[in-house]
This record gives C-alpha cells, sequence and structure tokens, in this order.
C-alpha cells in the first residue's frame, strides 16, 4: 500500500541453495516528509521475522531520495543495535532493482532481483555473515 504520506509494505521471502538461510516474512512501514521542498525523506521501521524460529529483527531508520528511484539511508537494527548504511535502487533496468546494507564492523547483505508476474521477484542474495554466501531467493511481496 502506498500513499503521498504513508507506506505499508509486507514480503515474504524463500531462499534456495542455502541450507543456513530459512524463508522470512517482513513488513516495513514508513512515513513520508518533506522537510527542505523537493526532498523526500521516509522514516522507518521494518520487521523481519525467519519463520523456523520467528526471532524478530527489527530496523528503525531514514532514508531519502537521492535521486529518482535512488534511496540512500541508515538505520538501527535490533537486536544488538547494529548501525546499518542502505541503498536501493528501484530500477536500474526495466523491472531490475538493487539494494545493498553495510555496517560498521564490516558485514554486508545485497540483493539484486527481477520482478515478474505484478508481486514476485527472482533475487540473487548475498550474505557475507554466513557460510553460504550467495543464494537465489524468491521474494513475494505481500
Amino acid at each position: 500500500m502506498e500513499s503521498d504520506r504513508y507506506t505499508l509494505q509486507a514480503w515474504a521471502a524463500v531462499h534456495l541453495g542455502s541450507d543456513e538461510r530459512h524463508p522470512e516474512i517482513g513488513v516495513h512501514i514508513g512515513r513520508m516528509t518533506s522537510p527542505i521542498k523537493g526532498w523526500e525523506l521516509e522514516i522507518y521501521g521494518e520487521f523481519v521475522a525467519a519463520t523456523n524460529d520467528l526471532d524478530l529483527e527489527s530496523r528503525w531508520g531514514a532514508r531519502w531520495s537521492a535521486w529518482p528511484d535512488v534511496w540512500i539511508g541508515s538505520e538501527i537494527a535490533y537486536p544488538g543495535e547494529d548501525v546499518w548504511f542502505r541503498v536501493w535502487l528501484d530500477e536500474i533496468l526495466p523491472r531490475v532493482y538493487l539494494w545493498g546494507r553495510l555496517n560498521g564492523e564490516g558485514d554486508s547483505v545485497a540483493g539484486i532481483g527481477w520482478r515478474f508476474g505484478g508481486y514476485l521477484a527472482w533475487e540473487l542474495y548475498y550474505d557475507n555473515r554466513d557460510e553460504d554466501r550467495i543464494s537465489v531467493r524468491l521474494v513475494g511481496n505481500l
């Protein structure tokens, strides 16, 4: 659901090619604001849980639209109080997107995806914290 002021997105993802990663579900809730005319800023919270244990990770952050289809931001993830820097490129090619997260300890997570069928995407997923660093995941936007 999108509006001029609020964002609400939910997703479910299944990893293929990794025994370490479990399916996940997530929700993104945001509030859009324009502190300076023509400058979009979103304050958001995300809640992500792996389906094997339902341990919840919450992320609280802000992102701004640096250019059309490009968002740059930072967030704090709990538990752990890790600060992550994020970048989103909504459409680098038709139906192709790219995102990445990096924290101060050198951990990185990224994905490049191809949207199909309106609500689904295949994504090449990378997480340097896991032994199986690369996997493919199917992401469904709910």
